[in-house]
């Protein structure tokens, strides 16, 4: 059976259904009842089934119709929200940011204020990212990745030096009376499934033995949240956490201050356009991971952190 369904026969049908009545959806729909009737007519006639039957003055959907309004009701609203999104991202001012959840949470949020001040004319949306952006993204769209890898058709804006330490809040430190090897054996450890460094090798290469997580979860935003909650220890990038451990909210859990380096980039797509507000973005985000790495540089510093091979990463 060939796909030729009347997308207004559709909408029609589903206005009906919804209102359970042919005069209420004319007037959303703005017809007359006996256009929206053959409308109907005519979507029966292409599935071969009634889609209503008449009680008395009133219309009862059927068990086919039920099915095909369950359907078209999804279907038009996301045809109605992708309409928006392709309306609203063609408006002159408007810009979609894009970014894994964690990202977003960790540092555009704290960043944000300055970004609308600094551009007070733009119209911002947030999306977050649960896959890979893919490219040729409608309208006016930044995507920021941060880590080791990215899709191919993304660059890398800036290559930077990160580190890896175990954080927890004061207070459960306090719990051990600040030793932190006891912290380490005996309170909950947080797993992010994604990270670089596992908890495994961080036990194969200390002194303590080795354990296993407590919790497991693969948003490193959200383990950091639990160990901000006081739910255990979470493995942390210090960029990501960096404004947590500024503000003391969570400190390095770590004997004699040890912790892994590591080198990661922020990728965008796209790094060219002629759209001015995209370079203007890209320019502000360039200056937001400048000063991120000035207050990575202080929190190690600040806690006396010291690693292996503390590679410089080029600009």
């Amino acid at each position: 059976m060939s796909l030729t369904y009347s997308l207004n026969a559709t909408a029609y049908f589903e206005a009906v259904a919804r209102h359970g009545s042919l005069t209420e959806a004319a007037r959303e729909m703005e017809v007359s009842p006996s256009a929206v009737s053959q409308q109907i007519k005519v979507l029966e006639e292409q599935l071969g089934v009634a889609l209503f039957v008449r009680e008395g003055r009133r219309l009862a959907i059927t068990e086919d119709g039920q099915r095909m309004f369950c359907t078209a009701r999804t279907a038009l609203r996301m045809l109605r929200d992708t309409q928006k999104q392709i309306r609203r991202g063609h408006e002159p001012g408007a810009l979609t940011l894009r970014m894994p959840q964690g990202l977003a949470e960790r540092w555009l949020t704290p960043r944000l204020g300055g970004l609308l001040v600094a551009h007070s004319d733009v119209s911002l949306r947030i999306e977050t990212l649960r896959t890979d952006p893919v490219p040729g993204s409608p309208g006016t769209t930044v995507d920021v990745l941060f880590g080791n890898t990215a899709p191919a058709h993304m660059s890398v804006l800036k290559t930077v030096s990160d580190y890896l330490v175990p954080v927890a809040t004061p207070d459960l430190v306090a719990r051990q009376d600040g030793d932190m090897a006891r912290v380490l054996s005996t309170e909950p450890i947080i797993f992010w499934s994604r990270g670089e460094v596992s908890w495994e090798s961080w036990f194969a290469q200390s002194d303590l033995p080795h354990r296993e997580p407590t919790i497991v979860t693969d948003c490193e935003a959200l383990a950091l949240d639990l160990a901000e909650a006081g739910a255990g220890v979470a493995m942390a990038s210090v960029t990501l956490a960096a404004r947590s451990m500024a503000k003391g909210r969570l400190v390095p859990v770590s004997p004699e201050g040890r912790m892994e380096p590591a080198v990661s980039s922020w990728f965008v797509d796209p790094m060219k356009s002629s759209d001015p507000l995209v370079l203007a973005v890209l320019d502000w985000i360039r200056t937001e991971i400048g000063r991120l790495e000035d207050e990575v540089s202080a929190i190690v510093v600040r806690f006396d952190l010291c690693g292996g091979d503390q590679r410089g990463a080029p600009d």
